[in-house]
């Protein structure tokens, strides 16, 4: 993005720890660090996508940004504000500009509400608007969202997987949010609802100046809706550029196996074919130096016993990998 739009928010040494705990009394008898130090920024208007293995991490990312779990250090900035020194009723005002879509389209919904209501809570929460204009603009927004008006009277369980996240969506945007974290809202669906839920994003980030944060584990989607990524592995953050220059340059070896295992329909297209094996260790007991470097086809053993420093490749464009010193 350029560097004209302001920041709107920053992430800082992220980390987020959930307490083990074991026997009958529950006593804790260790962590898990399911964010480790994550740092990114995401300008105004600019969607970020970030990118991993189911289990890195990225969804802890999310909530830990918006305080649905709290973190456990770091900073995150969002407008001017340090998020994580607000009051919970602070926070609560702060969260009419950060909103959140899930993955899960139906278990977002409460099933005993109607349209109308679901959509309409936001406001009755915040004390926003009653009665008529209430009313209208329930509606007003269903239609932004692509729903008929006769929708507003049913039930979840009446929608479709599309209709439903479109629901989920014209729920986040109903206080005009700045900012939307987007958690993997579009991998419960059909490929061609997909397109169309993807494309009601790009619409309404664009009328409505939207921020995004986008959680994925589809490169390919990944690099249709972003204008930076981030790849995650195992907590941390392990390269992150502006989405067409990370694609076409991968420097860190996970970001080379993510990309080389995109069918490709470019018969030309050259890749670098980078084979790994195994499964993605434990974040109960996490490898030490870099924690790729137990699936890493470019190991070395420096890579074993030191974790990688961040190596500036391009402009915006690092990653944290020894063979890039």
């Amino acid at each position: 993005m350029s560097h004209n739009l302001p920041t709107l928010l920053q992430v800082n040494n992220l980390v987020k720890d959930f307490p083990i705990r074991e026997g009958v009394f529950r006593r804790v008898a260790g962590s898990l660090r399911a964010v480790d130090r994550v740092t990114f920024s995401i300008d105004e208007g600019e969607t970020l996508g970030l990118v991993g293995e189911s289990g890195c991490g990225k969804t802890t990312v999310g909530r830990a940004i918006l305080r649905l779990v709290e973190p456990t250090a770091g900073l995150v900035i969002f407008s001017g504000d340090d998020l994580l020194s607000l009051s919970p009723r602070e926070m609560d005002e702060r969260r009419t500009n950060m909103q959140v879509v899930m993955q899960d389209p139906i278990s977002s919904l409460d099933p005993r509400m109607s349209i109308k209501d679901i959509v309409a809570e936001p406001f009755v929460a915040h004390g926003r608007l009653k009665g008529q204009a209430l009313r209208d603009r329930v509606a007003a927004l269903l239609e932004m969202v692509g729903m008929a008006p006769q929708h507003l009277w049913r039930y979840p369980h009446e929608l479709s997987g599309g209709q439903r996240q479109r629901i989920n969506i014209a729920r986040a945007i109903a206080l005009s949010p700045r900012f939307l974290v987007l958690d993997e809202p579009t991998s419960a669906l059909d490929v061609s609802v997909q397109a169309q839920i993807l494309n009601l994003l790009a619409d309404l980030q664009r009328d409505m100046k939207l921020t995004y944060l986008f959680i994925s584990h589809d490169l390919s989607v990944i690099k249709h809706v972003s204008h930076r990524i981030a790849i995650m592995y195992l907590g941390r953050v392990v390269e992150i550029g502006p989405v067409d220059e990370v694609y076409d340059n991968p420097a860190h070896p996970y970001t080379q196996t993510l990309l080389a295992a995109i069918p490709a329909i470019d018969l030309d297209r050259k890749r670098k074919r980078f084979l790994i094996s195994g499964e993605m260790p434990s974040a109960l007991t996490p490898p030490p130096g870099c924690h790729f470097h137990t699936r890493c086809p470019l190991v070395q053993e420096t890579c074993r016993r030191v974790e990688p420093a961040k190596a500036t490749i391009g402009k915006e464009h690092s990653a944290s990998c020894h063979l890039l010193r």
